[in-house]
């Protein structure tokens, strides 16, 4: 069984003078250390939350730009398609119109051309006309003589149409 002696009470003092003693310098300043640590920690979380916070809107501030600019992208691929198209259309009006004109030009060459073939085979056919006269009348007929002739010749054909 237990004895109560003075050894017992000794030992019990020892032990609350020992509890005192590490209380003072040693459980304070432990705890003082566990304490700033605690603060340290607990700053690092509200600078983290914060980072994150700030992430959180610098992501939303790019997302909304990242729009802005997808659509002024589009806003100007758009009115760019609208230029070319109008400038498509500016130079086929052109092209057309130089071609018209072209055109205008070339007939009125093809004209010069006929009227000056027809003048030649006028003057051709009248020569002819001329010579086989002459031949048949045994004498030499002067080219206005077969211009004559070849223009009645025409305009009794064009009657006999």
């Amino acid at each position: 069984m237990l004895r109560f002696d003075i050894n017992l009470i000794f030992t019990v003092v020892n032990l609350l003078v020992l509890y005192f003693l590490m209380k003072k310098f040693l459980f304070d300043k432990v705890n003082a250390i566990f304490r700033q640590r605690q603060e340290l920690i607990d700053e690092d979380y509200a600078a983290a939350e914060a980072a994150r916070a700030q992430a959180e809107t610098d992501r939303e501030t790019y997302t909304e730009k990242l729009t802005a600019v997808e659509q002024e992208v589009d806003r100007m691929m758009k009115q760019g398609r609208e230029q070319a198209h109008a400038e498509y259309n500016r130079i086929i009006a052109g092209a057309q119109t130089q071609a018209q004109k072209e055109i205008a030009k070339a007939q009125v060459a093809i004209g010069k051309q006929r009227e000056d073939a027809m003048r030649s085979f006028k003057t051709e056919v009248g020569q002819l006309v001329a010579m086989a006269a002459g031949k048949i009348m045994e004498e030499d007929v002067p080219d206005a003589v077969g211009e004559r002739l070849y223009e009645e010749m025409m305009a009794q054909a064009g009657e006999r149409k």
